[in-house]
C-alpha cells in the first residue's frame, strides 16, 4: 500500500535591482538602495510526490535509486520471466510430442510389419490344415513349403521385434520365434499324417497369431488421444477380422477334405464366422478407406457369390463325400478374400503413415518454432533489460540534477529575500513577493533618526580605497547589530550617515521616541570605540538629530507623479550634513510635513513621567 506525500519546492525568478557602491572623488562609499527596484517577483511552486510504502524510497538517495531502478526491472522481468517461461513450457510440450508422435510412427511400422508378418502366417496356417485334411496331398504339401519360405522372408525382414509383458520366452526375440516355429515344422514332418490333426494345427498357429495380434493392440492402446486413433482402430479391427477368416480358411478346407463337420467344429467354425463379421463391420465403420476397397474388389462380386454358396453348404453341413480339389478350391477363394482384405490393410497403413509422417512433420515445425522464438526472447531479453536499465540510469541522473536546480534556486531564492528584507520593510516585502497590492498609510507618531560621522570626508580623504570599504563594513556591522537591539527600522545608508525611523512601518504606540533616543545614546557610545587606521590621529564622533511628527502620503508622489511611490525619508539623509554646516538640528521628512523638534521632547518628558 503507498501512500503519497507531496513536497514543495519553491523556485523563485527575479529581476532586481540591487544596490550599487561607489567612491566618489572625496574617498567616501556611498550606497545606494534602489528605489522602486523590483520590478517582478514571481514564485513557482514544484510539486514532487514522495511514495511511502512497501518497496519504496526516495529516488534522490542511493538507496532510494536502487530500490526504484529495482522496482523498473523487475517490471520489465516479470513480463520476460512469463514469456520465457510459456515458451518452454510450449518447448517442452512439443519436444514430447515429436517425441511421442515419432514413437508412434516406429510403432506403427512395427505394427504393418507385423500384420504382413500375421498375413503370411495365416496362409501358413491354412495351407497346413489343409496339408493334414487331404493326407498329405503332394500338390499342397508343396503349396506348404512355399509358403513357409514366404513366411521366414517376411520374419527376417521385421526390424524391430516388439516387446510385451504377456510374451512368452519363447518368443522374447525374432530369433527365438524362428527357430519355435522351425521346431513346429519340423514336428509336423516326423508326425505320420495320420497322427495328425487340423485343429491341434490351427490351435497352434492360432496361439501365434494372436500373440503378434496383441503387439498390434497394444499400438492402437498407445495411440489414445492421437488424432489417427480412429484409422488405427480400424486397421485394427480389421486385422482381427482377416485372422477370424484365416481360421474361417483352414476350418473350411477340413470340412471340403474330410466330407463333413462334427457338431463342435461346426460350433466353431460359425462362431469364427461371425466374429469375422464383426470385426470388418467394426472397421468399415471407422475407415471409408476399408469401404472403398472393398466395394471395388469384393462386395457384388463373383468372388463374394462363390464364398457366399460355400459358406452356406458349410453352415448346412451339406458335404459328404471328401474331396481335396474342393477343399484347394475353398482355400484359394478364401485365400483371394484374405488377399483383398490384406490389400485393404496395406491401404490403411500407408495411410496412417502418411498421417503420422504429417504429424511428425508438424511437430517438429512447431519444435523448431518454439526453439526459435526461444532463443530470440533469450536473445533479446537482456538488450531489453540493458535499454531500460540506461533510461532509468539516465532519468535518475536526471532527477538528481534537476533537484540540485531546485536547491539551488531554493538558495538563491532565500538570498534574494534576505537581499529584499534589507531593502525593504519585512511586511511591505512579503506583500511585494505574494503579490498583493500596497495601499499608502498615515502614520501619526514617528520619530526619525539622522546621524554623521564628523568629518567623514576629512578623515576618508587620508585613507586609501581599501582603508575606507574596511572602515566602513566595521562601522556598519557594529551599528546593524546595535540597532537590531531597538524597535527600530533603518530606512537607508550614504557613507557615515544613517537614517532610522521607529513607529513606521510598524505601529508602537508612544516608544517611538524612548526607542530611538535610546539607540541613539548607545550608538555614540560604541561608535567612539571603533578604531580607526593608525596612520589617522583621530577618533570617530557621531553627529545625531532626531525628530517626531506625524508621516502622510500625498495624494501624488515625487514630481506629480501619482504612479510613484514615496518612500519614508527621501532627503532626510542630508539633515544631518546640513547640521554639520549650519549648526541646526532640523530634519527632514519627506514626503511628511516638517515640525519642529520638540515634539520629541515632549513625547520624552511623557513618557519618563508615564
Amino acid at each position: 500500500m503507498l501512500k503519497k506525500e507531496p513536497v514543495a519546492m519553491t523556485s523563485s525568478s527575479r529581476n532586481l535591482h540591487l544596490s550599487q557602491s561607489s567612491i566618489d572623488g572625496r574617498g567616501s562609499v556611498r550606497s545606494r538602495s534602489g528605489r522602486g527596484s523590483i520590478h517582478t517577483i514571481s514564485s513557482t511552486v514544484i510539486h514532487i510526490e514522495r511514495y511511502t510504502g512497501i518497496c519504496s524510497g526516495d529516488p534522490v538517495t542511493r538507496r532510494g535509486k536502487r530500490i526504484q531502478l529495482a522496482k523498473v526491472l523487475g517490471v520489465i522481468m516479470i513480463p520476460i520471466i512469463a514469456v520465457i517461461s510459456q515458451n518452454l513450457a510450449l518447448l517442452i510440450g512439443s519436444v514430447g510430442e515429436r517425441s511421442r508422435v515419432g514413437s508412434l510412427s516406429e510403432q506403427v511400422s512395427t505394427g504393418v510389419e507385423i500384420g504382413n508378418l500375421i498375413h503370411h502366417v495365416q496362409i501358413e496356417r491354412g495351407i497346413t490344415a489343409l496339408y493334414i485334411a487331404s493326407q498329405g496331398d503332394a500338390a499342397v504339401a508343396e503349396r506348404r513349403a512355399e509358403v513357409s519360405r514366404d513366411t521366414d522372408n517376411m520374419l527376417v525382414n521385421i526390424s524391430l521385434w516388439p516387446q510385451s509383458e504377456n510374451t512368452p520366452e519363447a518368443f522374447r526375440t525374432k530369433n527365438k520365434f524362428q527357430l519355435e516355429l522351425n521346431k513346429h515344422r519340423y514336428h509336423l514332418s516326423r508326425l505320420s499324417i495320420e497322427s495328425a490333426t487340423v485343429r491341434a494345427e490351427i490351435l497352434y498357429y492360432s496361439g501365434l497369431i494372436e500373440l503378434l495380434l496383441d503387439w498390434v493392440t497394444d499400438v492402437v492402446q498407445q495411440s489414445k488421444g492421437s488424432e489417427n486413433w480412429k484409422s488405427l482402430v480400424a486397421y485394427s479391427s480389421l486385422v482381427h477380422g482377416k485372422e477370424q477368416a484365416g481360421i474361417e480358411r483352414a476350418t473350411g478346407s477340413s470340412f471340403y477334405a474330410a466330407g463333413g463337420y462334427t457338431t463342435p467344429e461346426l460350433v466353431d467354425y460359425t462362431e469364427k464366422l461371425f466374429q469375422g463379421r464383426a470385426y470388418l463391420d467394426s472397421a468399415n465403420r471407422y475407415s471409408p478407406i476399408i469401404v472403398r476397397v472393398l466395394s471395388t474388389h469384393y462386395y457384388n462380386t463373383s468372388l463374394e457369390q462363390v464364398i457366399e454358396s460355400m459358406r452356406e453348404t458349410i453352415l448346412r453341413n451339406e458335404q459328404r463325400k471328401e474331396s481335396a480339389q474342393q477343399g484347394t478350391i475353398w482355400f484359394e477363394k478364401m485365400t483371394a478374400f484374405i488377399d483383398i482384405l490384406h490389400v485393404a490393410e496395406l491401404a490403411m497403413t500407408e495411410h496412417i503413415q502418411v498421417t503420422l509422417s504429417e504429424d511428425v512433420s508438424q511437430a517438429s515445425r512447431r519444435m523448431t518454432i518454439n526453439i526459435c522464438i526461444l532463443v530470440i526472447v533469450v536473445v533479446v531479453s537482456p538488450i531489453i533489460v540493458y535499454f531500460v536499465y540506461n533510461m532509468t540510469t539516465n532519468i535518475q541522473k536526471f532527477i538528481g540534477k534537476m533537484n540540485e536546480t531546485v536547491a539551488e534556486l531554493n538558495r538563491e531564492k532565500k538570498r534574494a529575500e534576505i537581499l529584499l528584507y534589507q531593502m525593504l520593510p519585512k511586511a511591505v516585502a512579503s506583500k511585494l513577493t505574494n503579490r498583493e497590492a500596497i495601499e499608502p498609510e498615515t502614520f501619526a507618531e514617528v520619530t526619525v533618526f539622522f546621524s554623521n560621522i564628523v568629518d567623514f570626508d576629512q578623515i576618508c580623504s587620508q585613507l586609501t580605497p581599501i582603508q575606507v570599504v574596511h572602515m566602513l563594513n566595521t562601522l556598519y556591522q557594529t551599528c546593524d547589530s546595535k540597532i537590531e537591539l531597538y524597535d527600530v527600522y533603518k530606512v537607508e545608508t550614504i557613507g557615515g550617515a544613517y537614517m532610522v525611523v521607529s513607529g513606521c512601518p510598524t505601529r508602537n504606540g508612544s516608544k517611538h521616541a524612548s526607542e530611538i533616543a535610546s539607540m541613539a545614546l548607545d550608538l555614540m557610545t560604541v561608535i567612539e570605540n571603533i578604531p580607526v587606521p593608525q596612520n589617522i590621529d583621530a577618533i570617530l564622533q557621531l553627529r545625531a538629530g532626531i525628530h517626531s511628527g506625524t508621516l502622510e502620503e500625498d495624494e501624488a508622489g515625487p514630481n506629480g507623479n501619482p504612479n510613484q511611490k514615496k518612500e519614508v525619508g527621501m532627503g532626510g539623509p542630508h539633515a544631518a550634513e546640513r547640521s554639520d554646516r549650519h549648526n541646526t538640528l532640523d530634519a527632514e521628512l519627506a514626503p511628511a510635513r516638517k515640525t519642529s523638534g520638540g515634539k520629541t521632547s515632549s513625547n520624552l518628558e511623557a513618557r519618563l513621567r508615564g
